[in-house]
């Protein structure tokens, strides 16, 4: 399995493979800057033998604004052409003409009034990818999408980062875990985090605390997804209870755009 994650790795540092995400409905496409778009290329009459009946330039034009599998299928289709639309999906996907964007989380506070100046920097993104669960393209290219809450990423070796915290209880021991876990912030963080109603709540304070050193811009909805295990529907919730201390943004994933180059 390691040569497996060595093979493909040096295959994107290349630009001969790419990373495509587990399809699900919440999953965000456009069209990408780097697309192809003429009306008689190579790649329009591949779409179109490929997919009789269907032109490459409609379907791209479905995807001029950023939209998700959700929206793009149409609950009324039959079966055989829901499936078609999702091959059609990886085909755009594999030939670089789509790009996927994720929801990325940062916490940002109103400055106080005794905190004029700027933010302090964050630090350069670091280019690292590993450890992730990566679908082949074969194996995205039958059946129906995956539903947004079923699709939990099983990560091998949990974060060591994230304290393990008892579930479902106020021990002494949670509540000091917590503080430590805030700990990093400055006081006037801490206290509009501690203002938010939901804070109240010591269960979705835990969470909050131990996902902390993911919002600040450089993890992505999946990635959080994949090193703790959880579901997409508890993240949501959890943002929306935190709403007022939190920023949501959706972009390409900046590591995995570093090696996307145009197929030649």
């Amino acid at each position: 399995l390691q040569q497996v994650f060595q093979i493909s790795a040096h295959l994107v540092y290349w630009g001969k493979a790419i990373i495509i995400y587990p399809l699900c409905e919440n999953n965000v496409y456009m069209l990408s800057p780097h697309a192809s778009i003429c009306l008689y290329s190579s790649l329009a009459e591949q779409f179109s033998q490929q997919f009789p009946g269907n032109d490459l330039p409609s379907m791209l034009a479905k995807f001029s604004l950023p939209i998700s599998l959700s929206e793009f299928r149409n609950p009324l289709d039959a079966p055989v052409q829901e499936v078609q639309l999702i091959q059609m999906v990886v085909w755009l996907l594999q030939r670089r003409l789509l790009i996927q964007l994720h929801t990325y989380v940062c916490l940002l506070v109103p400055p106080g009034q005794d905190e004029p100046g700027p933010w302090d920097e964050e630090p350069p993104l670091v280019a690292c990818v590993g450890g992730r669960s990566l679908s082949t393209p074969s194996a995205l290219s039958f059946g129906s999408p995956t539903s947004s809450d079923d699709m939990t990423l099983t990560s091998p070796s949990m974060d060591n980062s994230s304290a393990e915290l008892l579930p479902g209880t106020d021990s002494p021991l949670n509540r000091r875990m917590t503080e430590t876990l805030l700990a990093s912030l400055t006081e006037h963080e801490r206290q509009a985090i501690l203002s938010v109603p939901a804070a109240q709540n010591p269960e979705d304070l835990r969470m909050f605390a131990r996902l902390l050193h993911y919002f600040r811009g450089h993890h992505h909805l999946e990635e959080i997804m994949y090193n703790e295990n959880m579901r997409r529907s508890q993240l949501k919730m959890l943002f929306d209870k935190f709403r007022s201390v939190l920023v949501i943004t959706n972009h390409e994933d900046p590591v995995i755009s570093i090696f996307q180059s145009p197929l030649e």
